[in-house]
């Protein structure tokens, strides 16, 4: 039997003893909470730039809460980068790493980092977890030992939350997410994701954009960080979207993506090879990212976290999904056309503790057609061009 499947096995037998045994002498835990005792906040999301992103008006709404509360936040080395779009970022007083597929892979790191946090003395800890990721962080947030613990239960390990709510599937995550608050008591003033460009980009933008690119400028992604196989819409078809853009829009195309992304670039450019064509994979910041990603005039891409920027900057996008829910994962449906297939199977992956990966052709993918995307296009830049007029108007 491969490691991996005994690992597995093994924790899901820990997950189902505790949820047997331990977990029912706290079934009726609830608690009210005493903001006189607040003092100290920690806001524990160690997911990725999309998941960040849905707590940043959580964050916001402590602060209006607490104003005097010390405010930490754990979070993935991988997206906390995008807390520089953040315009509150200030109020957040220490930012503490959380790599569950890096450093704190194993049972024990995970342990040292509890410890850690739990030296820290936290009053409330809030944990939006979910997914396949959701018993683990629960149990985690338990014993950092803060008398009040926020978050969601999906079966019996979430009672260990005092404050909590049923995760639900089909509802937008950034709505569920403030749902724990006001369930709580705690007023939500803003629900919005809020970013700026920081001024520090500016030299950056403008020189990327001094080229005398042709309009319109298209920011595209098209990789994606996790589950790949099921959320990502092929390479070829992307090749092909980005020959149709050149011949039908005389368009100027930037590539967006991170260092995994590279191979996904390269293979754009050799298979166009076209000046109007640039890739920008592996070669820059989340910020200049998203600077690249608010100064163009569309973008498209795959469910990952430059496309929750993007709709977070009101950018006009081009999303394609497959596996997963468009009305659960984005945080707002405006400046946004979601080209997906309607299939029976489809989405699959709702952010649910017992998603399996046992899907063999991916048709919710593979059934999107260049075609479909090109729809979005012409829609989505109809919507920019409103935009320009308006703003040259005022």
């Amino acid at each position: 039997m491969p490691i991996m499947l005994i690992k597995k096995t093994l924790k899901e037998i820990i997950f189902r003893l505790l949820g047997l045994m331990i977990i029912p002498l706290w079934r009726d835990n609830k608690k009210d909470i005493d903001k006189t005792k607040i003092k100290k906040i920690l806001v524990f999301e160690g997911g990725g730039i999309g998941d960040l992103l849905r707590v940043l008006p959580a964050i916001k709404a402590f602060h209006d809460n607490f104003p005097k509360a010390k405010k930490s936040l754990v979070a993935s080395p991988n997206s906390h980068e995008v807390l520089k779009l953040f315009p509150y970022k200030s109020i957040i007083s220490e930012i503490i790493d959380y790599n569950p597929n890096g450093m704190h892979r194993s049972f024990i790191k995970k342990i040292f980092l509890v410890k850690k946090l739990r030296e820290k003395g936290f009053d409330l800890i809030y944990s939006p977890a979910r997914g396949q990721g959701l018993r683990e962080l629960i149990i985690m947030s338990f014993l950092i030992g803060a008398p009040y613990r926020i978050g969601f239960t999906e079966g019996r390990i979430g009672l260990l939350n005092n404050i909590r709510l049923d995760f639900d599937g089909c509802t937008s995550i950034l709505q569920q997410n403030l749902s724990l608050l006001e369930m709580s008591n705690i007023k939500v003033r803003d629900k919005n994701i809020g970013l700026e460009i920081p001024g520090s980009e500016k030299e950056f933008i403008n020189k990327m954009f001094d080229r005398n690119l042709s309009k319109p400028v298209i920011a595209i992604h098209p990789g994606v960080s996790c589950y790949g196989e099921y959320r990502s819409w092929p390479l070829f078809k992307f090749i092909e979207l980005v020959k149709l853009l050149l011949k039908n829009y005389n368009a100027s195309v930037i590539l967006l993506g991170g260092k995994e992304d590279v191979f996904l670039g390269n293979e754009i450019i050799r298979c166009i090879e076209s000046p109007a064509v640039i890739s920008l994979i592996g070669k820059t910041s989340i910020s200049q990212m998203a600077a690249v990603i608010k100064h163009s005039n569309l973008f498209i891409g795959n469910d990952s976290g430059p496309l929750h920027i993007a709709i977070a900057l009101k950018t006009p996008s081009v999303a394609i999904f497959g596996s997963t829910l468009a009305e659960q994962v984005l945080s707002s449906m405006d400046f946004c056309v979601v080209v997906r297939k309607e299939l029976p199977c489809s989405p699959c992956y709702t952010h649910m503790s017992n998603f399996e990966q046992n899907c063999k052709d991916i048709r919710c993918l593979n059934e999107i057609t260049v075609s479909d995307v090109m729809d979005g296009v012409k829609r989505m830049l109809a919507v920019n061009a409103k935009q320009v007029e308006i703003q040259k108007n005022n």
